[in-house]
């Protein structure tokens, strides 16, 4: 059982890192997925589905974070959240600059969509504050919300090529 748990441990801690951009707070994440694990694992039934499982505490634990920083995963790009960030200078340059992209591409999008992409990644509101201030259901500002980032992934797929870790333009009358 030590050998799975060193190559576990190993690929959570990647798994989390490359979902949480704080590396403190991944750290944390990482630490309280593998306490979890410790605690639960007489509770696995079928062993066969370790990994998976090991997998939803990871996923779970994440989104609690979430939930309890009251901040979208997308609004890490926003402006006011990249000092937040702990990554080199040259990669600094590179966030912002895709920050101030996004915007263009979002200016494209209907109205509705704007709002709901603007509110959310980048002033960092709930979904459930989103729907309030907009006095609306939330599982119907859960579909916008979705609804726009679709749209928001459609205007990209129209300038941009993406392979791998290379993106590539198609279109120069894309906005930037």
């Amino acid at each position: 059982m030590q050998q799975e748990w060193i190559y576990f441990s190993s690929k959570i801690k990647n798994f989390i890192h490359s979902r949480v951009q704080n590396a403190a707070d991944a750290e944390d994440i990482t630490q309280n997925t593998l306490l979890k694990v410790h605690q639960n694992i007489d509770n696995l039934n079928d062993k066969t589905k370790l990994e998976s499982w090991i997998y939803a505490i990871a996923r779970n634990s994440i989104n609690s974070h979430y939930r309890k920083t009251n901040i979208d995963p997308l609004a890490q790009s926003s402006d006011a959240l990249l000092n937040n960030i702990s990554i080199e200078d040259k990669d600094q340059d590179a966030i912002l600059e895709l920050a101030c992209c996004l915007k263009g591409f979002i200016g494209n999008l209907p109205k509705d969509a704007q709002t709901a992409i603007n509110i959310i990644s980048f002033d960092g509101l709930s979904q459930a504050q989103y729907a309030k201030k907009l006095n609306i259901p939330l599982p119907t500002a859960k579909s916008r919300i979705q609804r726009a980032r679709k749209q928001l992934a459609l205007e990209l797929q129209k300038c941009c090529k993406y392979e791998g870790n290379q993106v590539t333009p198609k279109n120069i009358n894309c906005p930037t």
